[in-house]
């Protein structure tokens, strides 16, 4: 669901405010999320903020057409009917989906970890990364995407490079060494 910020103008967000499970025997039901850090706003891009909006007007045209059977959950992917997708049903039809266009094996879930390492190579803060996933702590993130790390610390060392590099003269030890002893510029 897009929500706008009360003090920003456009800014668009999807709100996670609970989850949705096959429970045997009550079959799907509603649940909080597993943390109060698991509910929480997600900032989306504007792009995306557009094809929602659109997805919504689609999801209003269908509600009037079912009229008073349209079941009403404020859902962003709902059965045509309004009602909840048996979260399986999703898992499949985008597994097939990934299959068609060369990804076999690729799963819904696995979007949440693409989306965690590419805003981290990217360089966005692991904290706002933690964040967006909803997880309880940054050590989580931190442990799940570690294998982001070297490169990480490769950019971290070219930024200092950068910036103290000239004010030591540009030239590397290597290259201001004489007589076995590294001079300062």
């Amino acid at each position: 669901m897009l929500r706008r910020g009360a003090d920003q103008v456009c800014l668009a967000t999807i709100a996670v405010r609970r989850t949705l499970q096959r429970l045997t025997g009550q079959g799907l039901i509603f649940t909080d999320p597993k943390s109060q850090k698991s509910r929480r706003q997600i900032v989306i891009p504007p792009a995306l903020s557009g094809i929602l909006r659109e997805h919504r007007k689609a999801q209003r045209e269908l509600k009037l057409l079912y009229g008073p059977a349209y079941r009403e959950h404020d859902l962003v992917l709902p059965r045509p009917d309004g009602s909840p997708e048996d979260p399986s049903n999703l898992s499949n039809r985008f597994k097939a989906l990934a299959a068609r266009v060369g990804l076999k094996g690729l799963r819904f879930h696995d979007l949440r970890h693409l989306h965690a390492t590419i805003l981290l190579a990217q360089g966005i803060h692991p904290k706002v990364v933690q964040e967006r996933l909803g997880h309880q702590s940054i050590t989580l993130t931190l442990v799940t995407y570690s294998h982001l790390i070297p490169t990480l610390q490769r950019e971290a060392a070219d930024a200092l490079e950068k910036l103290f590099g000239r004010q030591m003269g540009g030239n590397s030890p290597k290259q201001r060494k004489k007589g076995g002893k590294i001079t300062p510029p």
